[in-house]
């Protein structure tokens, strides 16, 4: 049986969409290619305070963003892009940072709906900015 803190450390934070539609998955967490490689979440399910990905797990749905290119894998034979036919999935991207993300966003007009890990606090400043409706960010945020 699993405990309480595992339930967390894993967590799938869900898809979030840009203003325009644009639409990815980002997550963070132990076992994918962010930094660092740990859970958001203490072992009662709050963001841990002062806690930030530098660097995130990028999976875009239907579409493509020539600015994650440097992240594409070198052969990628389901990159989203226009030679699949423009693929539902592609394969994640590594280890972006969250300064690139968050250029991304404001290039697609921001996020009206999803979830984000949060950020190191200097980039979560920022994006918070950018946010429509910042109560679905945060999940548990702290005052």
């Amino acid at each position: 049986m699993s405990n309480r803190r595992d339930a967390f450390a894993y967590y799938v934070y869900q898809h979030i969409v840009c203003m325009d539609g644009f639409t990815l998955s980002v997550q963070a967490g132990v076992n994918l290619a962010s930094e660092p490689k740990e859970s958001a979440f203490d072992e009662q399910g709050f963001i841990k305070k002062g806690f930030g990905y530098k660097s995130v797990e990028i999976q875009m749905k239907g579409g493509v963003e020539p600015l994650f290119d440097d992240y594409i894998s070198k052969g990628c034979r389901n990159c989203g892009g226009e030679e699949q036919g423009y693929e539902e999935y592609s394969e994640p991207l590594s280890y972006v940072p969250v300064e690139l993300l968050v250029e991304v966003i404001k290039k697609h007009g921001g996020v009206i709906q999803g979830q984000i890990p949060p950020f190191h606090k200097e980039w979560q400043d920022k994006f918070e900015d950018m946010v429509e409706d910042e109560e679905w960010y945060n999940i548990n945020k702290e005052d």
